[in-house]
């Protein structure tokens, strides 16, 4: 499968084998995610832009009408970028209605998901000579400290070959925020950036970073970070907002304002739907929610699914005491039903569907500390608990309310490309099996769920041997994107992109493998030999 990795000669074929540690991280990656392996077989060999041709919307008419999403969308984006964009963001939506849903919430320094953003960017440039607008709907239920760090920056060129500290992290929010959820986070302000520029002196004193990329990122703290537009906003997702934006725009190398990039909190905008939708018979998630019998059915086909719930684990962790288990062994990764809550520290509660009795039904859940939530499964409390952000829609909530409801396809990563349609396989059996959502179920089906972009990368920041993946301090560092430069990316093989990105994938896979500081120093060593086929910054 993975024979055709790279073609090595003399020196370079003793440096590394193809059939080594590159080609096992490849294979512990596709067994990990199948989607890896199919896209590596049937489009390896492929140049980038031509896999990105491959990515079209769904053909099949939505069950539910767009046009609440667009004139949401515009309200979002015009609040914040201005009229004009908004405007023209809610036209392309209309035109092109995908999305990039692979990204978490938050200032992006994450180098796969802002090469995903760059990958979708082409993809749209190729369908239009205009300036373009990137949608990025990012899940904001997740906390402070995941993997992608809007907790503050990532750094990917260090002066050292410490390779198991790449990325470098550089805190904006104090430590003790670090599992706050990011949609409910509260604005930075100018104490915390001044903190934040303070230690990045520090990293230029010790030479763990060299002093043109600091000269950035404090160009960035003060010129984007300290804006007006910026630092007088009411919460992080609006931040985000903007500043993902202001720093998309130094990425390129002229003509700054050719595109824009519009990341959307997606809990934010689902909750706005669900207005809506719960307050009509006839939408999707008002009859998972509220029908008896297609929720039965949901309940038990998506019980221990990816990215869905376990309703023993959920169990156990409210009723601990009918276990063995102190609270601080409940299960941690139970997933929940159809919402989060969310607690008085902002951080997430996993919820449970449980009957009281009478047909009165409440989502219920118990925080870390052991403290009960309960909310009453009727479209009044749902709406309520909303609004005050106590309650957040799950993945499999906002799923179904943007991409099977309302046909929207959702670009996403190799877990996503998973798990999504495995969510709408399982719907659909559900709808046909309770026998009066049969025209539902059709249209349902025809939705696009398997569109994978974010797990390639194709700019690259090293020294004399070795190459890691590119964060946008070092594109910006390097002189940004030329036309050229995206050319040459649009060239690159999808087999090659990967292999770019395993530094970064790497930590998906870190169980299955040994030694991991070796491994990443490895795959550094070996991205060295993509040095004339990757843009290098």
């Amino acid at each position: 499968m993975f024979d055709n990795t790279l073609q090595l000669t003399g020196k370079e074929s003793m440096q590394v084998s193809s059939s080594t540690i590159v080609e096992q991280c490849l294979q512990a990656m596709s067994d990990c995610a199948p989607v890896l392996k199919e896209t590596l077989s049937r489009y390896g060999n492929i140049p980038l832009g031509d896999y990105l041709d491959t990515l079209k919307p769904s053909a099949t008419p939505p069950l539910q009408s767009r046009q609440d999403f667009i004139d949401i969308y515009r309200q979002e984006v015009a609040s914040l970028l201005g009229e004009s964009i908004g405007e023209k963001a809610a036209e392309e939506i209309e035109c092109w209605p995908m999305l990039l849903t692979a990204n978490h919430l938050g200032v992006d320094f994450f180098s796969q998901s802002v090469q995903s953003s760059l990958l979708f960017f082409l993809l749209k440039r190729r369908i239009t000579s205009s300036p373009v607008i990137v949608p990025v709907i990012a899940c904001g239920s997740v906390p402070l400290n995941n993997v992608t760090y809007p907790l503050g920056v990532l750094l990917y060129k260090l002066n050292n070959d410490s390779y198991d500290k790449v990325p470098k992290k550089l805190p904006l929010f104090a430590n003790k925020m670090k599992r706050t959820l990011v949609s409910a986070a509260p604005p930075f302000d100018r104490v915390m950036v001044e903190r934040a520029q303070n230690r990045l002196e520090k990293m230029v004193v010790q030479e763990e970073i060299d002093p043109l990329q600091a000269a950035v990122l404090q160009q960035i703290f003060e010129q984007d970070y300290d804006a007006p537009g910026v630092m007088d906003l009411s919460d992080y997702s609006r931040q985000s907002l903007v500043l993902n934006n202001r720093i998309w725009q130094r990425l390129f190398s002229k003509e700054k304002a050719q595109s824009h990039i519009v990341t959307l909190d997606m809990e934010h905008i689902v909750s706005r739907l669900l207005e809506g939708d719960l307050n009509n018979k006839q939408s999707l998630v008002w009859s998972i929610l509220m029908d008896h019998d297609l929720r039965s059915r949901i309940l038990e086909q998506l019980d221990n699914k990816r990215a869905c719930w376990n309703i023993s684990e959920l169990r156990q962790r409210l009723n601990p005491g009918n276990t063995d288990a102190p609270r601080n062994q409940v299960p941690a990764s139970s997933g929940t039903v159809f919402f989060w809550g969310v607690d008085a520290r902002s951080q997430r509660i996993p919820l449970l569907l449980v009957d009281n009795g009478g047909n009165r039904w409440a989502l219920k859940g118990a925080d870390d500390k052991g403290k009960v939530t309960e909310i009453p499964l009727s479209v009044d409390s749902i709406l309520s608990a909303l609004r005050s952000r106590r309650l957040l829609p799950s993945i499999f909530t906002s799923y179904t309310v943007l991409a099977f409801a309302r046909g929207l396809t959702c670009l996403g990563g190799y877990y996503q490309a998973e798990y999504l349609p495995m969510m709408q396989k399982e719907l659909v059996t559900a709808l046909r099996e309770t026998g009066s959502y049969h025209e539902e179920a059709r249209l349902v089906e025809g939705t696009e769920t398997n569109s994978y972009l974010s797990g390639m990368q194709a700019v690259m920041v090293g020294d004399t041997d070795a190459l890691v993946p590119a964060g946008p301090v070092e594109i910006i560092a390097g002189g940004g994107l030329s036309d050229q430069d995206l050319n040459q990316i649009l060239s690159l093989s999808v087999l090659d992109a990967h292999l770019a990105s395993l530094f970064e994938t790497v930590d998906d896979i870190a169980p299955l493998v040994d030694e991991k500081r070796q491994l990443k120093q490895a795959l550094a060593k070996y991205c060295w030999l993509l040095r004339n086929k990757v843009v290098v910054k």
